[in-house]
This record gives C-alpha cells, structure tokens and sequence, in this order.
C-alpha cells in the first residue's frame, strides 16, 4: 500500500512447526472416513474437536503483522486476519520503547491484560520482550477490559516508534 509507513510480521512458530498443528486434523479426517461405515460418528467427535483445536491455533494465532498507515495502526493476528485491532493515529498521546517479560506481566503471549509497571495495560505479542507501551486518549477493549495503556511488541521498536510520529 502506497500510504503504509510500517509493516512488520512475526510468527509465533516456523512454517514447518505450523503445519504440526493441522497434521491431527488430517489423521482425524483419514480416520474418519475409513472408519465411517464401521463407527457411529459420536464416537468420532472428541477427536474431531481436539483436531480442530489444534488447527485453529495457528490459523487465528500463529502470525501477528503490525501495520501502520497514514491515520491508523493496525494488527493483524493470524493467518485469516479474523483478530483486528485499529487504533487511530490521532488516540496516540504517548509512545515510549519498554522491555517487558510476557509470561510474568501478562501471564503468556497473545492478546493479554496485566498490570505493567503498575497499572492495567493490554499487551499485544508472539515472541520477544521488546516493544512500544502506548497511551492512548480514551480507552479501548482488550480481553475484556478497557484500557488506556497498550504494547504492541516488535522486533524493530525503533523503527516502530519512529513511523508513529511521521
């Protein structure tokens, strides 16, 4: 896009370690259709919803891409873009690089909530410790909660924070 000033994709694991989420899935379907005349399908639907568990994580979680625009951020997660989060440039009323621990402050990786550095803060991440605490002028939800304060991590914080004030 002609009007992106920032783009940066961060995957939660590699391409071949994905594809071992869908793999239960296939051996579900292989099963399942071979045994489909010889087993009620009752019997086959704990498998099938543990199957289709494992597939989903990658699919709605497995890829995060931060974007920013000429008026807006946004982040995509995971590979059918249904996760969105659109905050407008003009909420923006601070930005400052932190170094954060996601297990500890937030209690793991995703789309979380957590106290950092004392106050309620959404955090946005699929790897790393380095990213951008925003303070925004109104609040916004995340997991359920609403909040001023918001960390989108990144690889290049840097090159993050500086595409916010251009």
């Amino acid at each position: 896009m002609a009007d992106e000033r920032f783009s940066e994709e961060t995957k939660l694991l590699s391409g071949i370690l994905n594809y071992l989420f869908i793999i239960p899935v296939i051996l579900f379907c292989l099963t399942f259709f071979s045994d489909m005349f010889q087993v009620k399908i009752k019997d086959q639907i704990p498998l099938m919803i543990v199957a289709v568990v494992f597939a989903l994580i990658p699919l709605l979680f497995g890829k995060m891409v931060t974007l920013i625009h000429y008026d807006e951020l946004v982040i995509h997660f995971g590979y059918v873009g249904l996760i969105k989060k659109v905050i407008p440039l003009s909420q923006i009323a601070n930005a400052e690089i932190v170094e954060f621990n996601p297990l500890r402050d937030f209690g793991g990786w995703g789309i979380r909530c957590g106290k950092f550095r004392g106050e309620l803060t959404g955090c946005y991440t699929l790897s790393g410790n380095r990213g951008i605490l925003l303070t925004l002028n109104e609040s916004i939800g995340v997991c359920f909660a609403q909040t001023k304060r918001i960390i989108i991590a990144s690889k290049e914080p840097d090159q993050l924070i500086e595409a916010l004030w251009r």
